[in-house]
């Protein structure tokens, strides 16, 4: 566990120990995920790391099905492999208008796990996502369901500039796997899921942020890999997002979304004058 706060010891470190799994806390300074997860990736000893949000619970065979398809794949050309999280939607008539909405207005590529021409993929890696079970190939791996070889880590890293002053960060991971995908193949699976415990509200201290760094992280993503001609297309579907945005804020009537409706304008004027 790389810790940059004030941790005194290992979180569950009994039960670890119980369960045969070794425990190192290691102190690093100064704070940041980016950081934590590049420093975590230099000093691992696997052949395969994983990258795993705290608020997920793995299925029993999780870790064997994305093993299995490095193994199916034997070859150098597979740089990571992801699973995918069991929705709790179904495919109802709101669900497929909404995707309909993201794809017109490029927030979401064709084929799931896919960035569109505008820089844009907002869709969850959800099971629902997926048309069949299976094996799919992709250019972005979710940053809390993934893993890569180690070797990968020798020629890229998680991106700073993703970073914000005080340690929150957003669209590294996206960044960082499409950058690997220009070299590597990535896989995903449907058959390794986890079930996400998702918040139901945003905290209203962080919803302002979220906004905030929706915009700025993925212009900095835009600028990295689209080409500029397609500035036009990333406005597009900035709108998009912000007219879905606001309808959310409409029906909910929750405070937190005008927070992010906010943080959202404020991002908009800070890559203007950019």
């Amino acid at each position: 566990m790389i810790d940059d706060g004030d941790l005194h010891n290992f979180p569950l470190e009994s039960e670890c120990k119980r369960a045969g799994i070794d425990c190192i806390l290691i102190k690093k300074y100064p704070k940041g995920v980016v950081s934590s997860r590049n420093f975590g990736a230099q000093i691992a000893k696997g052949e395969i790391l994983f990258f795993l949000e705290d608020d997920i619970v793995l299925l029993p065979n999780f870790f064997d099905e994305i093993l299995k398809v490095y193994e199916i794949y034997d070859s150098e050309e597979i740089g990571g492999v992801g699973g995918v999280s069991i929705s709790k939607r179904k495919k109802s008539l709101e669900y497929v208008l909404l995707r309909m909405y993201f794809i017109l207005f490029l927030l979401s590529g064709l084929r799931p796990g896919r960035v569109s021409f505008s820089g844009f993929d907002i869709m969850d890696f959800d099971d629902i996502h997926f048309p069949r079970k299976g094996i799919y190939e992709v250019n972005s791996l979710p940053g809390g369901i993934a893993s890569y070889k180690k070797k990968v880590f020798d020629e890229f890293k998680f991106s700073l500039e993703f970073q914000d002053e005080s340690g929150y960060a957003l669209g590294e991971d996206k960044e960082f796997s499409y950058r690997v995908s220009r070299k590597y193949r990535l896989l995903v699976t449907t058959y390794a899921k986890v079930h996400h415990l998702k918040e139901t509200k945003i905290g209203f201290g962080t919803a302002w942020k979220k906004g905030f760094l929706f915009v700025t992280s993925r212009y900095k993503f835009f600028r990295k890999h689209i080409p500029k001609s397609k500035l036009p297309f990333f406005a597009y579907s900035l709108l998009g997002y912000f007219l879905w945005r606001t309808l959310m804020m409409v029906s909910l009537g929750n405070k937190s979304e005008v927070k992010r409706i906010k943080g959202f304008l404020a991002g908009v004027r800070k890559i203007v004058k950019v």
